[in-house]
């Protein structure tokens, strides 16, 4: 979260979409 401020970056997609979202994550703004 450090690096992405809460927005989703391309990488970020990439790597929920390779590992699974975390319960951090607000699926909706996946």
């Amino acid at each position: 979260f450090y690096k992405n401020k809460g927005y989703p970056t391309k990488v970020h997609r990439q790597a929920i979409k390779k590992y699974g979202p975390t319960i951090l994550h607000r699926l909706s703004f996946l």
